[in-house]
């Protein structure tokens, strides 16, 4: 910190001004086998002392969606392209601050409690530190001619001179992802060394919390480790194993409620697995999560089905392939009044890149639905917004996308989002959920009726049983 110049040391405060504590944090740096690979200390400031309008006022930063990382990862595989991962030591002290910010001295620090630091840097633990971090390099990287995606803030590019893209990054927080033609690699890794302080850690490993395997026609992405440990955590390892999660009901079980805490932190684990590579548990946890609330035992129960499940098929995950074109697959459903309390049906949808999936959703409609036509017809128009970024962002990159084609297994709604039809069964619906006809009229969206047992998505709507389970599962992930 004193080589960055983070601070100041001063032996007055002009008056009335608000002076923030601080901490020291150790923390341990572990790799994809869980190995202690470095021993960590930061010195942290207390922003929640903080007041808004004198030491902060903007704070937002963005952080890389899950489904943009897939993106990369897909469009990476599809050439062949090497990720290279680098990680920015000591990000947020890269950044000055805009504010006049004061620190109590940090313990251990040799000066007496009459003197105070004065922060040049954004360190850690201030409310504004992302922002100003992610600031700082977005205007490096903008110097080295790399161009930030109006779809993703998180995502940049660079063009050559016949405007086609050579390197492409990823940014989340400190770490940053790079994949391109190889020269351009270098040269982006050299450049960035001259503005800061780095460790090129070579082609990607790990990050948050995820594997990456190259193999020779592409990556496997997988959470081999992160499923090891709350097997570990949750005592699974020596429970029976589940072929399906659909939950038991137990009326003793029902009556007697469970630790909040716990419940809350294994469902926690889970939706993080669902999220990043384990699609096919997304419909079960998004259940789940629905009685963090006062759970009872038969809540956990089905909680631990869950990883009963993931124990009997723990080595499962995303393969992203070598390709000639960008093959683009959407599938949506709906499941009618599927929630017994409200009676709200679930909207679910996968899309996927080179038949990789890279986005999957499943959560409730906000209203009651009537109809199977009407509940699909809101699931549509959810799927086609998510589309229409994915044309934006992959038009942003370089691919000529006009049309995205939605698979769906209801003919009534296909009917009902090409047409300008106005009947009973319909004349309620809400005047937002039609901008899909629009949608459909301008050609962006295109429908397409397939079978129910083609449609990929069914999963994301209810739950399945084993046979239709596996079907799932060894149509979307990859064993290994």
């Amino acid at each position: 910190m004193k080589k960055m110049n983070v601070y100041s040391v001063v032996s007055k405060v002009p008056k009335g001004a608000n002076i923030i504590s601080c901490r020291w944090v150790f923390t341990y740096k572990f790799d994809s086998e869980g190995n202690i690979i470095k021993r960590k200390a930061r010195l942290v400031a207390r922003g929640f002392s903080q007041k808004y309008g004198i030491d902060y006022s903007l704070t937002f930063s963005p952080t890389l969606k899950q489904d943009t990382l897939k993106i990369f990862v897909s469009i990476a595989a599809m050439y062949n392209f090497k990720i290279h991962q680098i990680d920015i030591k000591a990000a947020y002290l890269n950044a000055k601050l805009n504010e006049e910010i004061y620190m109590k001295m940090p313990e251990g620090e040799h000066y007496s409690n009459k003197y105070f630091c004065k922060l040049n840097k954004s360190l850690y633990g201030l409310k504004q530190a992302g922002r100003m971090w992610n600031d700082t390099l977005d205007k490096v990287l903008k110097e080295l001619k790399f161009i930030r995606l109006k779809s993703e803030p998180c995502l940049y590019i660079k063009r050559n001179e016949n405007n086609k893209v050579t390197c492409m990054l990823a940014v989340y927080v400190d770490d940053i992802l790079i994949t391109g033609i190889d020269d351009e690699i270098k040269n982006t890794i050299d450049s960035l060394k001259n503005k800061f302080d780095l460790t090129d850690t070579g082609d990607v490993d790990f990050i948050i919390g995820i594997k990456f395997e190259k193999l020779k026609d592409g990556y496997l992405l997988h959470q081999k480790r992160y499923l090891n440990e709350m097997f570990e955590k949750f005592n699974i390892n020596k429970t029976e194993k589940c072929s399906n999660m659909i939950p038991t009901h137990n009326a003793k079980l029902n009556k007697l409620t469970f630790n909040s805490t716990k419940y809350r932190q294994a469902v926690g684990s889970l939706l993080y697995l669902a999220v990043c590579t384990r699609p096919d548990i997304l419909f079960a946890v998004s259940r789940a999560s629905r009685k963090l609330e006062n759970p009872t035992h038969e809540d956990w129960y089905n909680v631990i089905k869950i990883f009963k499940y993931l124990r009997r098929n723990p080595n499962y995950g995303i393969k992203f392939t070598r390709n000639k074109y960008l093959d683009l697959k959407v599938y949506v459903d709906a499941d009618l009044g599927g929630e017994p309390e409200t009676r709200r049906s679930t909207t679910g949808f996968l899309v996927m890149i080179n038949s990789a999936p890279t986005s999957w959703y499943s959560k409730l409609q906000h209203c009651v639905s009537t109809s199977t036509a009407e509940s699909e017809y809101y699931s549509i128009h959810e799927c086609a917004r998510h589309c229409m970024w994915y044309k934006n962002l992959l038009n942003e990159i370089g691919f000529n996308i006009n049309t995205i084609t939605i698979n769906s297994d209801n003919k009534a709604a296909i009917y009902n989002c090409e047409n300008e039809t106005i009947n009973p069964k319909s004349k309620h619906i809400s005047l937002r959920y039609h901008n899909i006809r629009e949608l459909v009229k301008n050609k962006h969206i295109e429908l397409n009726y397939i079978k129910s047992e083609n449609n990929l998505s069914d999963g994301f709507t209810k739950y399945l049983n084993t046979n239709l389970l596996n079907k799932l599962r060894e149509n979307i992930l990859t064993s290994f």
